[in-house]
């Protein structure tokens, strides 16, 4: 290479360089800009700068063995390969994570270098239409994974840019955590050290000393695992449960890595509020950490229901009634992902219909018709349909006659067409 050609090359890589910091801190000072619109930019100008097919985040875990690709931007007509990583073989986890340790650039010009080594990744590579990549590992707080761009057109034998950018992107991934924590901590109490309060029934929630965790801050598949896991007595899930239970493809090449996945997904949110070592991943699955004092909302309205049975006592019969009708939601269509979610909301359903149907006996043997008119009223909002709350009307209106049977009708009457329209 002549020294004109050399000086041409360096002149533009000066100028592609300036651009990209120029970008950098234009997408860095926009305070208006979410973080994930940030991080997405900053891997629009890496793919820009090598002239790459993609570029993308991968954070991981080595306990267990896992790789999540969190974010992927990619050039025009480029298809994307965000979801393949789940075919990648486990033992190649392990290499790529532990190669974050050397601090080292791993820039890779063609696959045949990892074909004798690796062949499995290989396949995965040529799957993915990868010929060549440039992966820059970080490490920062929770978070380390790569920072890479597949298949670079130019600047490969300079690659330290994207060093530079692997840097600024775990700085914004622990920006947008510490960012989660603060939400989480207004809505912090005063829990023990170890106590963790679960809400399965209605809007789920996740309450501890660090914080506030509602259905929001989780997407399907954690809000999938987290129900089927504290709906089981015993807390712990097989990974065919798991692959069943949150609908993760059975044909997948490698479904363990699925599940890994999943559950690290589920504990980088529980982290937010300092959670991540309530599931403990297993070699078969995971389970809750009995270190924890764990409180299910569900496991408080069984025992609170089995009490009522046995109950003599008929105001504490009463107080009870109402505690557990008070606790009672239906758990949400995500809980029907799984088969032990699916019976637990039967059973749960059932109970919550005898203890209305004992509440309201009581008061009424206590003339108070009022109340019992009240708790069949909002019974019967949550369960529109059900024959035993019906039967229990026929029995308010023997007792109390037709002008207050006609306003319970009445009343009725417009919670079931509510609850249809929603429906509908």
């Amino acid at each position: 290479m002549n020294e004109k050609v050399q000086a041409t090359e360096a002149i533009s890589y000066i100028g592609d360089i300036g651009k990209m910091i120029g970008d950098l801190s234009f997408v860095l000072y926009q305070q208006q800009l979410s973080g994930v619109e940030r991080v997405d930019s900053l891997l629009d100008s890496t793919m820009e700068f090598f002239d790459a097919d993609r570029a993308y985040v991968i954070v991981g875990d080595m306990d267990p063995i896992c790789a999540d690709n969190i974010y992927e931007r990619c050039a025009p007509g480029k298809s994307h390969q965000q979801d393949t990583l789940k075919d990648l073989p486990p033992e190649s986890y392990q290499y790529w994570l532990g190669q974050y340790m050397t601090s080292q650039i791993t820039v890779i010009t063609d696959m045949n270098q990892v074909k004798k080594d690796r062949p499995n990744e290989y396949r995965y590579f040529c799957n993915s239409n990868v010929e060549s990549l440039i992966l820059a590992p970080f490490h920062k707080g929770e978070k380390r994974g790569f920072v890479g761009v597949d298949n670079p057109r130019r600047y490969v034998e300079q690659p330290r840019a994207i060093a530079v950018i692997a840097y600024i992107i775990a700085n914004e991934l622990n920006e947008m955590d510490l960012l989660e924590s603060r939400e989480a901590l207004m809505k912090a109490s005063d829990y023990p050290e170890g106590t963790v309060e679960i809400k399965l029934m209605g809007n789920l929630e996740v309450r501890a000393k660090g914080g506030t965790l509602s259905a929001d801050d989780f997407g399907n598949q954690g809000l999938a695992l987290l129900t089927a896991l504290f709906l089981k007595s015993n807390q712990h899930m097989s990974n065919e449960e798991i692959i069943a239970g949150i609908s993760l493809a059975k044909d997948s090449a490698n479904p363990n890595g699925l599940v890994s996945t999943a559950v690290h997904r589920l504990r980088q949110r529980l982290q937010i509020i300092g959670l991540k070592d309530l599931i403990l991943p297993e070699h078969d699955g995971c389970s809750a950490n009995t270190a924890f004092d764990i409180k299910v909302d569900t496991n408080v309205f069984t025992e609170l229901a089995e009490q009522i049975k046995v109950c003599k006592n008929m105001e504490e019969k009463l107080q009870m009634c109402h505690q557990a009708l008070d606790i009672y939601k239906p758990l949400k269509p995500v809980a029907y992902q799984s088969v032990t979610g699916t019976l637990a909301a039967g059973n749960l359903n059932m109970m919550f219909l005898r203890i209305a149907k004992a509440c309201s006996n009581i008061h009424i043997k206590r003339r108070e018709y009022d109340d019992a008119y009240y708790v069949i009223q909002n019974a019967i909002t949550e369960n529109p349909t059900e024959t035993v709350l019906l039967l229990e009307m026929a029995r308010l209106y023997k007792v109390t006659g037709k002008s207050r049977v006609a306003r319970l009708l009445h009343s009725l009457s417009g919670s079931i067409s509510m609850k249809h329209s929603c429906r509908n």
